[in-house]
């Protein structure tokens, strides 16, 4: 049975596709909780505010999911799918200039921050690479699905950058100064990003 659920996973694309899809609305699920509880204990604003962008990924996950395989989809979803986009870009904003300014705690060890930097580092190829065969595809849910995850990867930089310099204990002007180009130049690249795939969109 399992070696017939692999062998499915690696003919069928769009299967391999969703099964990923699930497994990554878990782990989002997870991290939102997790977030949301550490919001409420602490009052942190900046677990609050990264609570409510799992809440939209896991939102439009859920939404796309539903999408699967429809062949007309409708311009109206079309522009509600694009908008909370560009809310789960805008809901990073707030994460962003709490740790600019310092103020997300990290317990981290160095070690943990160099693996964090490698996953990161793999998640990120392996996002461009699929967004980039999806293309070869006709569904519209797929390349939305493909999309996100190159989105919210592009996200987790901000993060490992942050994590990376507070391990190093080297939080100094400059790193600030840093933080803060990178933060604003990734947040303009997600929304770049939207911009072009939603022309796209609209013009097939």
């Amino acid at each position: 049975m399992i070696k017939n659920l692999i062998d499915n996973l690696k003919k069928d694309y769009t299967l391999r596709t969703l099964s990923f899809t699930i497994i990554s609305l878990i782990i989002t699920i997870i991290f939102a909780l997790y977030n949301g509880i550490l919001g409420i204990i602490y009052n942190s604003l900046f677990n609050g505010s990264t609570c409510v962008y799992y809440l939209l990924l896991i939102l439009i996950r859920i939404f796309l999911l539903a999408l699967n395989k429809k062949q007309n989809i409708h311009k109206i979803i079309i522009y509600l799918i694009y908008s909370i986009l560009f809310l789960i870009t805008l809901a990073m904003i707030i994460p962003a200039l709490l740790m600019v300014q310092n103020e997300r705690k990290c317990d981290l060890d160095l070690i943990a921050g160099i693996a964090m930097a490698a996953y990161t580092t793999y998640s990120l190829v392996v996002a461009i690479i699929n967004l980039k065969k999806v293309q070869k595809h006709n569904d519209l849910s797929l390349k939305l699905i493909r999309l996100v995850n190159l989105l919210s990867t592009l996200m987790s930089i901000l993060v490992l950058q942050n994590t990376l310099i507070l391990v190093n204990g080297s939080f100094t002007s400059s790193m600030q100064i840093l933080s803060f180009i990178s933060s604003i130049a990734i947040i303009l690249l997600n929304l770049i990003i939207i911009i072009i795939s939603f022309s796209r969109t609209l013009k097939n």
